[in-house]
């Protein structure tokens, strides 16, 4: 049940705005929980609703029990639930503590873990290769050695003896760990 109380500066509620909210609540209850949020929720929600609209009716000087008042709070009650779904779909929950751990000893997060660091390896090596080197290695990963030999213009066999000697002396300034590379 929402708590009904004078708003948080003291300032009394309209009558109306709260009986409207009494007989809201059900409505308001079912369908905070149809977005899958708590029942903690749904009276925050109707608690801050009804706190201004109250506030509202009053600055507007609206007459008590005037026919727009359970319309206004159903509109102010939609908006801010509609705000707070919208926030909570943002949100992906992974599981619990239990779940998370198993998933940080799994294979999966090793594989992971091993991709990210060679990236980073990768990264190191490129940082230390110049020029023509780079360019090479760069097409290996994406072509055979017969379409960077005719890009290059230079024999296959020529252009893998000098990628060969290039990861020779960059390899050999860079010494490897079980981690990886030591810079």
């Amino acid at each position: 049940m929402w708590w009904d109380r004078d708003d948080d500066q003291g300032r009394p509620l309209r009558g109306d705005v709260r009986e409207a909210a009494h007989d809201l609540w059900p409505i308001a209850l079912t369908r905070v929980q149809r977005c899958a949020l708590d029942a903690a929720e749904a009276a925050e929600l109707i608690e801050a609703a009804v706190a201004y609209v109250s506030r509202h009716l009053d600055e507007m000087q609206t007459p008590a029990f005037d026919a727009r008042v359970r319309p206004l709070l159903s509109l102010h009650f939609s908006q801010s639930l509609r705000r707070l779904a919208a926030k909570a779909d943002r949100l992906v929950f992974v599981g619990h503590s239990e779940d998370i751990e198993q998933y940080a000893n799994s294979q999966a997060a090793h594989e992971w873990s091993a991709e990210i660091n060679n990236y980073i390896d990768l990264e190191t090596l490129f940082r230390r290769i110049k020029g023509n080197c780079r360019t090479v290695i760069i097409m290996r990963l994406h072509h055979e050695w017969e379409v960077i030999a005719a890009k290059t213009g230079s024999p296959p066999a020529t252009v893998r003896q000098r990628y060969r000697r290039c990861l020779r002396r960059v390899s050999s300034s860079i010494a490897f760990t079980e981690r990886g590379p030591i810079t």
